[in-house]
This record gives C-alpha cells, sequence and structure tokens, in this order.
C-alpha cells in the first residue's frame, strides 16, 4: 500500500511540475541577468552588447558609444571579484485597474574588485513593464562610482 500512495505521489509531482510554466522569469531574475550582462560587458569592454541593452529612447537620444566608451576608460582593470549584489528584485511597480503599467528594477552591483586592486559599485535602472511606451523597456541609465566616490553615467533616467 505504502508503494502504491509514493508511486502515486510521484506520478502527481511529476504532472503538476510538467504543468507549470517555468519559462516565465521574475524581476529578480531579469535584474540578475541584467547585471551578469552589464559584468560582463565591462570586463570585456563589449560597446556594442552593453549598447543593446538600453531602450530605444535612451539609444536615440544619447550619444551612447561615447558615454560607454568614457566608462570602460573609467572602470579600470579586469573583474576579479564581483562583490555582492542587492535589490535584485527591488523596483517600482505602478498598477492601474489591477494591471501593471510600469515596473523596474534597481539593482545594485557593490564592491567589485579589479585585477589593479580598483573597486567600484555599479547601480542601474531597466524599466520592465512601460505600458503604451515600449521605447521605454530595457536600461535606462548606469552609474558606476569608484572608491573615491567620483561618478561616471551612461544613459538618464526616464519620468
Amino acid at each position: 500500500m505504502k508503494i502504491k500512495a509514493i508511486v502515486i505521489l510521484l506520478i502527481t509531482s511529476v504532472i503538476i511540475c510538467g504543468c507549470t510554466n517555468n519559462s516565465i522569469e521574475s524581476p529578480s531574475q531579469i535584474a540578475r541577468q541584467y547585471a551578469d550582462d552589464i559584468l560582463y560587458c565591462f570586463d570585456n569592454n563589449d560597446i556594442s552588447k552593453l549598447k543593446a541593452l538600453f531602450c530605444e529612447s535612451i539609444a536615440n537620444s544619447h550619444d551612447l558609444d561615447t558615454e560607454i566608451q568614457e566608462a570602460f576608460e573609467f572602470f579600470n582593470g579586469k573583474i576579479v571579484s564581483k562583490g555582492k549584489s542587492i535589490g535584485m528584485s527591488e523596483g517600482g511597480v505602478l498598477k492601474e485597474n489591477g494591471k501593471i503599467s510600469k515596473q523596474t528594477v534597481h539593482p545594485n552591483l557593490l564592491n567589485i574588485v579589479t585585477d589593479n586592486g580598483s573597486e567600484y559599485s555599479i547601480y542601474f535602472c531597466a524599466y520592465l513593464v512601460y505600458e503604451n511606451h515600449d521605447e521605454n523597456i530595457g536600461i535606462t541609465y548606469i552609474n558606476i562610482f569608484n572608491s573615491e566616490n567620483e561618478k561616471i553615467s551612461i544613459g538618464a533616467d526616464i519620468i
């Protein structure tokens, strides 16, 4: 009897798990992917990949090639420690009539250390939802601070 119950429980579990949609990403998963992509781009000086992460409205209103190149020059060295990441699921959510009309994430990547001993923190904002304004979906800005609290920015905030 115990074996039958276990087999039925296992079959039920497989069916239930198989019927869920595991492809839906949470805001924290999306934020983590953005963070990983940003760190990859800074570590490899990949202007085109970083530029592609920005929303269309920022790409059309900023000289992202220049801003990104200046940020890469400010960020000195190859990453040896990614430090810690906080706020991966935090951000703003605006609901209208029970439906999300705006949603952002604002992750903080702290204590990033490069091979020459420099330390940085990276803060960014990305819109995940911006109803009727698809051109605003993506990263709007990235702020990079060094250990002397000097700052360089790519993009800008969108209101």
